[in-house]
């Protein structure tokens, strides 16, 4: 191979790999940044304001106010269906645990609700254009339940 050729090759290698930056490269690192699900929301139905942030490597979401929680700030986890654990805080409490971005896609699980002190397995957040978080929770593939928070300034 002449040293022409090399170089044409060089060229042509570093032109795709500028290209692939410019057009590919915002969008896979917006799928992967922490701010599109991190920060306060305001649960659709004004039950709580979970806030997400780091726990360590990953990210979980903790009930940090709400009506409710206003209404009474010593409210307690009564519904849970372990009884050991009825008696711990709900504020401050983990309802989304191990947030993470997989290809795009973020995924936390398990999740819980203290309202009903349910919980299940895994959920989807998906932020949406209009600046609210659609939390999609399964316990099957066909029994799911979806909120729509709001981002809290």
């Amino acid at each position: 191979m002449s040293r022409v050729d090399l170089q044409a090759r060089r060229s042509i290698a570093l032109a795709w790999g500028v290209v692939l930056t410019l057009c590919c490269g915002p969008a896979m690192a917006q799928a992967d940044r922490p701010t599109d699900v991190a920060g306060r929301w305001q649960t659709d139905r004004d039950d709580g304001v979970v806030t997400i942030d780091r726990c360590g490597r990953e990210l979980c979401g903790r009930v940090v106010g709400g009506g409710r929680l206003s209404a009474n700030p010593d409210q307690r986890d009564t519904h849970n269906a372990d009884p050991v654990l009825r008696e711990r805080r709900v504020e401050g409490l983990v309802v989304l645990d191990h947030i993470r971005s997989e290809r795009g896609v973020w995924r936390a699980g398990p999740v819980y609700d203290p309202l009903s002190g349910r919980s299940a397995p895994a959920a989807t957040l998906t932020p949406r254009a209009d600046g609210t978080l659609e939390v999609k929770a399964c316990l099957a593939a066909i029994l799911c339940t979806v909120q729509r928070w709001h981002r809290q300034r």
